[in-house]
């Protein structure tokens, strides 16, 4: 059975000095028309993505820090 879904993402990016990077997102979905008895999601879902990068060493190496969370 199909549910309609409303889904967003609201995000943001920075370039800093030397080469520094950070990225965030936010995603939510609900799904509309919700019966816990026929569905096996959950009626809201929220995921959080982040990303922070910094090149090194004359921009030979790379260091990554990435998160995810869900709920």
């Amino acid at each position: 059975m199909n549910r309609p879904v409303f889904q967003y993402v609201m995000g943001a990016d920075y370039n800093g000095p030397s080469n520094l990077y950070v990225n965030f997102q936010f995603s939510q979905s609900v799904i509309q028309d919700y019966e816990q008895t026929v569905l096996s999601f959950a009626k809201l879902t929220n995921e959080f993505y982040g990303t922070i990068s910094k090149e090194l060493f004359a921009n030979n190496l790379k260091v990554h820090y990435r998160t995810l969370s869900q709920h």
